[in-house]
């Protein structure tokens, strides 16, 4: 990498760490929303009388059937947050090394 490239990267990378953080943050409070609606829905569900089981396993088998698609958006909510995690790991590693070679050039 010339030394035009490195002051770019370095110059740009910023802006990219701070955008992958923001995506970051957004897809996390996405995952707490969906958590808590699923909790909601489970609360309702007890509250109204249909959950009634008399073990931890029966009242899960009984509340399946009403939270399935509520378990299946958390499940993809915290998938794309750990993407996104990912992302904003790899781009802020990636400046770091930058910097580390721009750092021993100098």
């Amino acid at each position: 990498m010339r030394k035009e490239e490195l002051v770019k990267e370095l110059k740009t990378s910023p802006d990219r760490i701070q955008q992958a953080e923001r995506d970051y943050l957004q897809a996390a409070a996405r995952l707490e929303e969906a958590k808590m609606a699923l909790y909601g829905k489970q609360c309702e569900l007890v509250g109204r009388g249909l959950i009634q089981g008399k073990n931890e396993q029966i009242r899960e088998a009984e509340l399946w059937p009403h939270t399935y698609e509520l378990r299946r958006l958390v499940l993809k909510a915290k998938t794309a947050a750990d993407e996104c995690k990912s992302e904003f790991h790899y781009l802020r590693n990636q400046w770091e090394s930058t910097r580390l070679i721009a750092q021993s050039l100098s």
